[in-house]
């Protein structure tokens, strides 16, 4: 979208992924067309009742504080029971 300054991906739970956007001035309704958009993207793909998209606008995104890069897509971790639903030694 040309409307946004920045986006960041946080996967914030198992199956749940969290858009962070900034946008480059204050369009209306633009949080509904990003919104919009993703939804399709993930529908298409056959995703859509499998993954939990939230979106929220921010002011700004901070940068890695050891880099000082930008992380497009991040993850908070991993589930504590990833050993329970993988067996990780076939990885």
């Amino acid at each position: 979208m040309h409307d946004l300054r920045q986006y960041q991906i946080i996967q914030t739970e198992w199956n749940e992924l969290t858009f962070l956007f900034v946008p480059l001035n204050n369009m209306v309704g633009l949080d509904q067309q990003l919104r919009q958009s993703v939804q399709k993207a993930f529908a298409q793909r056959g995703l859509k009742s499998r993954v939990t998209l939230k979106f929220k606008q921010v002011e700004s995104i901070p940068r890695h504080k050891g880099s000082g890069k930008f992380k497009l897509i991040k993850s908070l971790g991993p589930p504590s029971d990833l050993d329970a639903i993988y067996d990780t030694r076939n990885f």
